[in-house]
């Protein structure tokens, strides 16, 4: 649509209109300004509009304005002002807008403001302050604005406060203080800033405080202890901080906390215990932080707990068994703290990268509540712990690159194996888990086949066994797995045949087994590189409903089969490089759906069929 339909203006008791996504909308009509009843216009994403019509300002009942991704619209018309009963204006993403209308501050009823990613605007008008209706005020990457609007210390009924990467911002305004009801200030990638603002402690209805990658902010105001209120305080990449503000053991409402790379941050504070409300602390990559302080036990209410990659963290204080609630737990430590088998309710463990970790602790197995263990790249864990099979709720398993692992835990659900290039074999018992819907197993180069009892698995949904270079043949009975939605297998490389079961793809397999038309339910077929193909399937043409077909470098691929034309769902047909096919099938103008064709250095193919112009839906070619 390029135009509203000419009756528009004559529906003067609409309240409601939504003209998001036209993009090839450039103008709205004369006459708009009849809409006096109108109260919400909605018109995101029209991205040719560039500007709005003369008329805006008579729609003096107008509550909601959208004009958000008009990435064309430069300006806002003259008595824009008149809008006073406008509650909501969202001007996110307008970036060829470079200033607004001086009649912004007589917007009084305004509640929310949003001018994010507007890249070319310089300021705010002055008279900012006068909208002492504003609770919530988005200003995310306004990249070319400065300073912050004079009037911001006006606004004491703000609420939410977003800014970010304001790069050349050193300070925030005089008066902030003054924003008595602000409770979310979220402050990102403003790097030039150095301190925070001294009236920040007098923001006593402060609930959440979230300072993102301000790289130069060096320490916290005084009297910071006085944000009673404070739940939730975010202070990711704030490189430059060295220690925790000493009032911080005052916040006793406080539930998240989270210091994550704040690489100099040396100690937690004296009294640090206090926080009995904390339910979510991550300190990971804090590099230079080596040792808790002992209040640790008393964060009874904690339910994570992160504090991986702090490579100088020697240990953990005593009372760990204390932490009851806790439900997922991130570490990296040579070994694991004491009472570390009392966590009956850590449902996930992540000891991603205990590079020195050799053995579990005999106590794993108490973890009766665990859901998920990750344990990849621990690559000195040679055995998993007597009683594994006890961890009856596990449901995810990472163990890829665990190199020193020989053998495998059996009585286990849902797993992830890959890149233990040294395991040869499955467990026996392998075969029990019969609830396992996904199994993942790239690149254990060391296995030469798979275990007997796969064919049990009748719930498996998806099987990836990749690079798996030294597998060579499938269990017989694979076919028994009829709930298989996806199978990955390249670069199997000494594959040589199927079982009568299943097909997928591998450089020395020459040919699909009967029966390969029975699976009707196939969307997608890739064959990548079966160099030694040199045929289709027979039953391929019954597969009615598949999507993407992929036979790229089947090299010896002479011709396709008859009946080809039946798969009138095939939208992506990729035969590149099949050198040895001379001709297409005769079906191949039936494929009306086909949107990709791909025959590229397909060197022996002569001629196209007549009729190819009855792809009336391709699109690439």
């Amino acid at each position: 649509m390029e135009e509203f339909p000419s009756g528009l203006p004559n529906l003067v008791a609409l309240e409601e209109l939504n003209f998001s996504k036209c993009r090839n909308l450039k103008k709205l009509l004369e006459g708009f300004g009849s809409l006096t009843c109108l109260k919400k216009l909605n018109m995101w994403e029209c991205e040719a509009m560039e500007e709005i019509p003369s008329g805006l300002p008579n729609l003096v009942a107008l509550e909601e304005l959208n004009f958000s991704k008009c990435r064309n619209l430069k300006k806002m018309p003259e008595g824009f002002g008149s809008l006073t009963c406008l509650k909501k204006l969202n001007m996110k993403e307008c970036e060829a807008l470079e200033e607004f209308p001086s009649g912004l501050p007589n917007l009084v009823a305004l509640e929310e403001l949003d001018i994010s990613k507007c890249r070319n605007l310089k300021k705010l008008p002055e008279g900012f302050g006068n909208l002492i209706c504003l609770k919530k005020l988005y200003m995310w990457k306004c990249e070319a604005m400065e300073e912050f609007p004079s009037g911001l210390p006006n606004l004491i009924t703000l609420e939410e406060l977003f800014f970010s990467q304001y790069r050349n911002l050193k300070k925030l305004p005089e008066g902030f203080e003054n924003l008595t009801g602000l409770k979310k200030p979220y402050v990102w990638e403003c790097e030039a800033i150095e301190k925070f603002p001294s009236g920040l402690p007098n923001l006593v209805a402060l609930e959440e405080l979230k300072f993102l990658q301000c790289r130069n902010l060096k320490k916290f105001p005084e009297g910071f202890g006085s944000l009673t209120c404070l739940k939730k305080l975010y202070m990711w990449e704030c490189e430059a901080i060295e220690e925790f503000p000493s009032g911080l053991p005052n916040l006793v409402a406080l539930e998240e906390l989270n210091f994550l790379q704040c690489r100099n941050l040396k100690k937690l504070p004296e009294g640090f215990g206090s926080l009995t409300y904390l339910k979510k602390l991550h300190m990971w990559e804090c590099e230079a932080m080596e040792e808790f302080l002992s209040g640790l036990q008393n964060l009874v209410a904690l339910e994570e707990l992160n504090f991986s990659q702090c490579r100088n963290l020697k240990k953990l204080p005593e009372g760990f068994r204390s932490l009851t609630c806790l439900k997922k737990l991130y570490i990296n430590l040579k070994k694991m703290p004491k009472g570390f088998g009392s966590l009956t309710c850590l449902k996930k463990l992540n000891m991603k990268e205990c590079e020195a970790l050799e053995e579990f602790p005999s106590r794993l197995p108490n973890l009766v509540a665990l859901e998920e263990l990750d344990i990849s790249k621990c690559r000195n864990l040679k055995k998993m712990p007597e009683g594994f099979r006890s961890l009856i709720c596990l449901k995810k398993l990472y163990m890829w690159e665990c190199e020193a692992m020989e053998e495998f835990p059996s009585g286990l659900p849902n797993l992830d194996i890959s890149k233990c290039r040294n395991l040869k074999k499955m467990p026996e018992g392998f075969r029990s888990l019969t609830c396992l819907k996904k199994l993942y197993m790239q690149e254990c180069e060391a296995m030469e086949e798979f275990p007997s009892g796969l064919p049990n698995l009748v719930t498996l949904e998806k099987l990836y066994f990749s690079q798996c270079r030294n597998l060579k043949k499938l269990p017989e009975g694979f076919g028994s797995l009829t709930c298989l939605k996806k199978l990955y297998m390249w670069e199997c490389e000494a594959m040589e045949e199927f079982s009568s079961g299943l097909p997928n793809l591998c450089r020395n397999l020459k040919k699909l087994p009967e029966g390969f038309g029975s699976l009707t339910c196939l969307k997608k077929l890739n064959m990548w590189k079966c160099e030694a193909m040199e045929e289709f399937p027979s039953g391929l043409p019954n597969l009615v409903i598949l999507e993407e077909l992929n036979f790229s470098k089947c090299r010896n691929l002479k011709k396709m089969p008859e009946g080809f034309g039946s798969l009138t769902c095939l939208k992506k047909l990729n035969m590149k490089e099949c050198e040895a096919l001379e001709e297409f099938s005769n079906g191949l103008p039936n494929l009306v759906d086909l949107e990709e064709l791909n025959f590229l250095k397909c060197s022996n193919l002569k001629k196209l069929l007549k009729g190819f112009g009855s792809l009336t839906c391709l699109k690439e070619l």
